[in-house]
């Protein structure tokens, strides 16, 4: 599910209340270029022995990205 808002300093307290997050039908998500900050809400089960998992993300034009659990 996704989120998107303009304001950058918005609280993840209020985030995690917001409720208007919507579910993505695209194979690989597009929003252009954008100032805009978008937050995704995913759920992760480890169903198999390993135990370290990686997240990769292969697009050099992201400033930043940063997990909250």
């Amino acid at each position: 599910h996704i989120l998107s808002r303009s304001d950058s300093n918005i609280k993840l307290s209020k985030i995690r209340k917001a409720e208007d997050f919507f579910e993505n039908k695209k194979e690989i998500p597009n929003f252009g270029f954008t100032k805009d900050v978008y937050w995704s809400r995913i759920i992760l089960r480890n169903e198999s022995n390993t135990k370290d998992w990686y997240i990769q993300i292969p697009y050099p034009l992201i400033d930043k990205i940063e997990f909250y659990e």
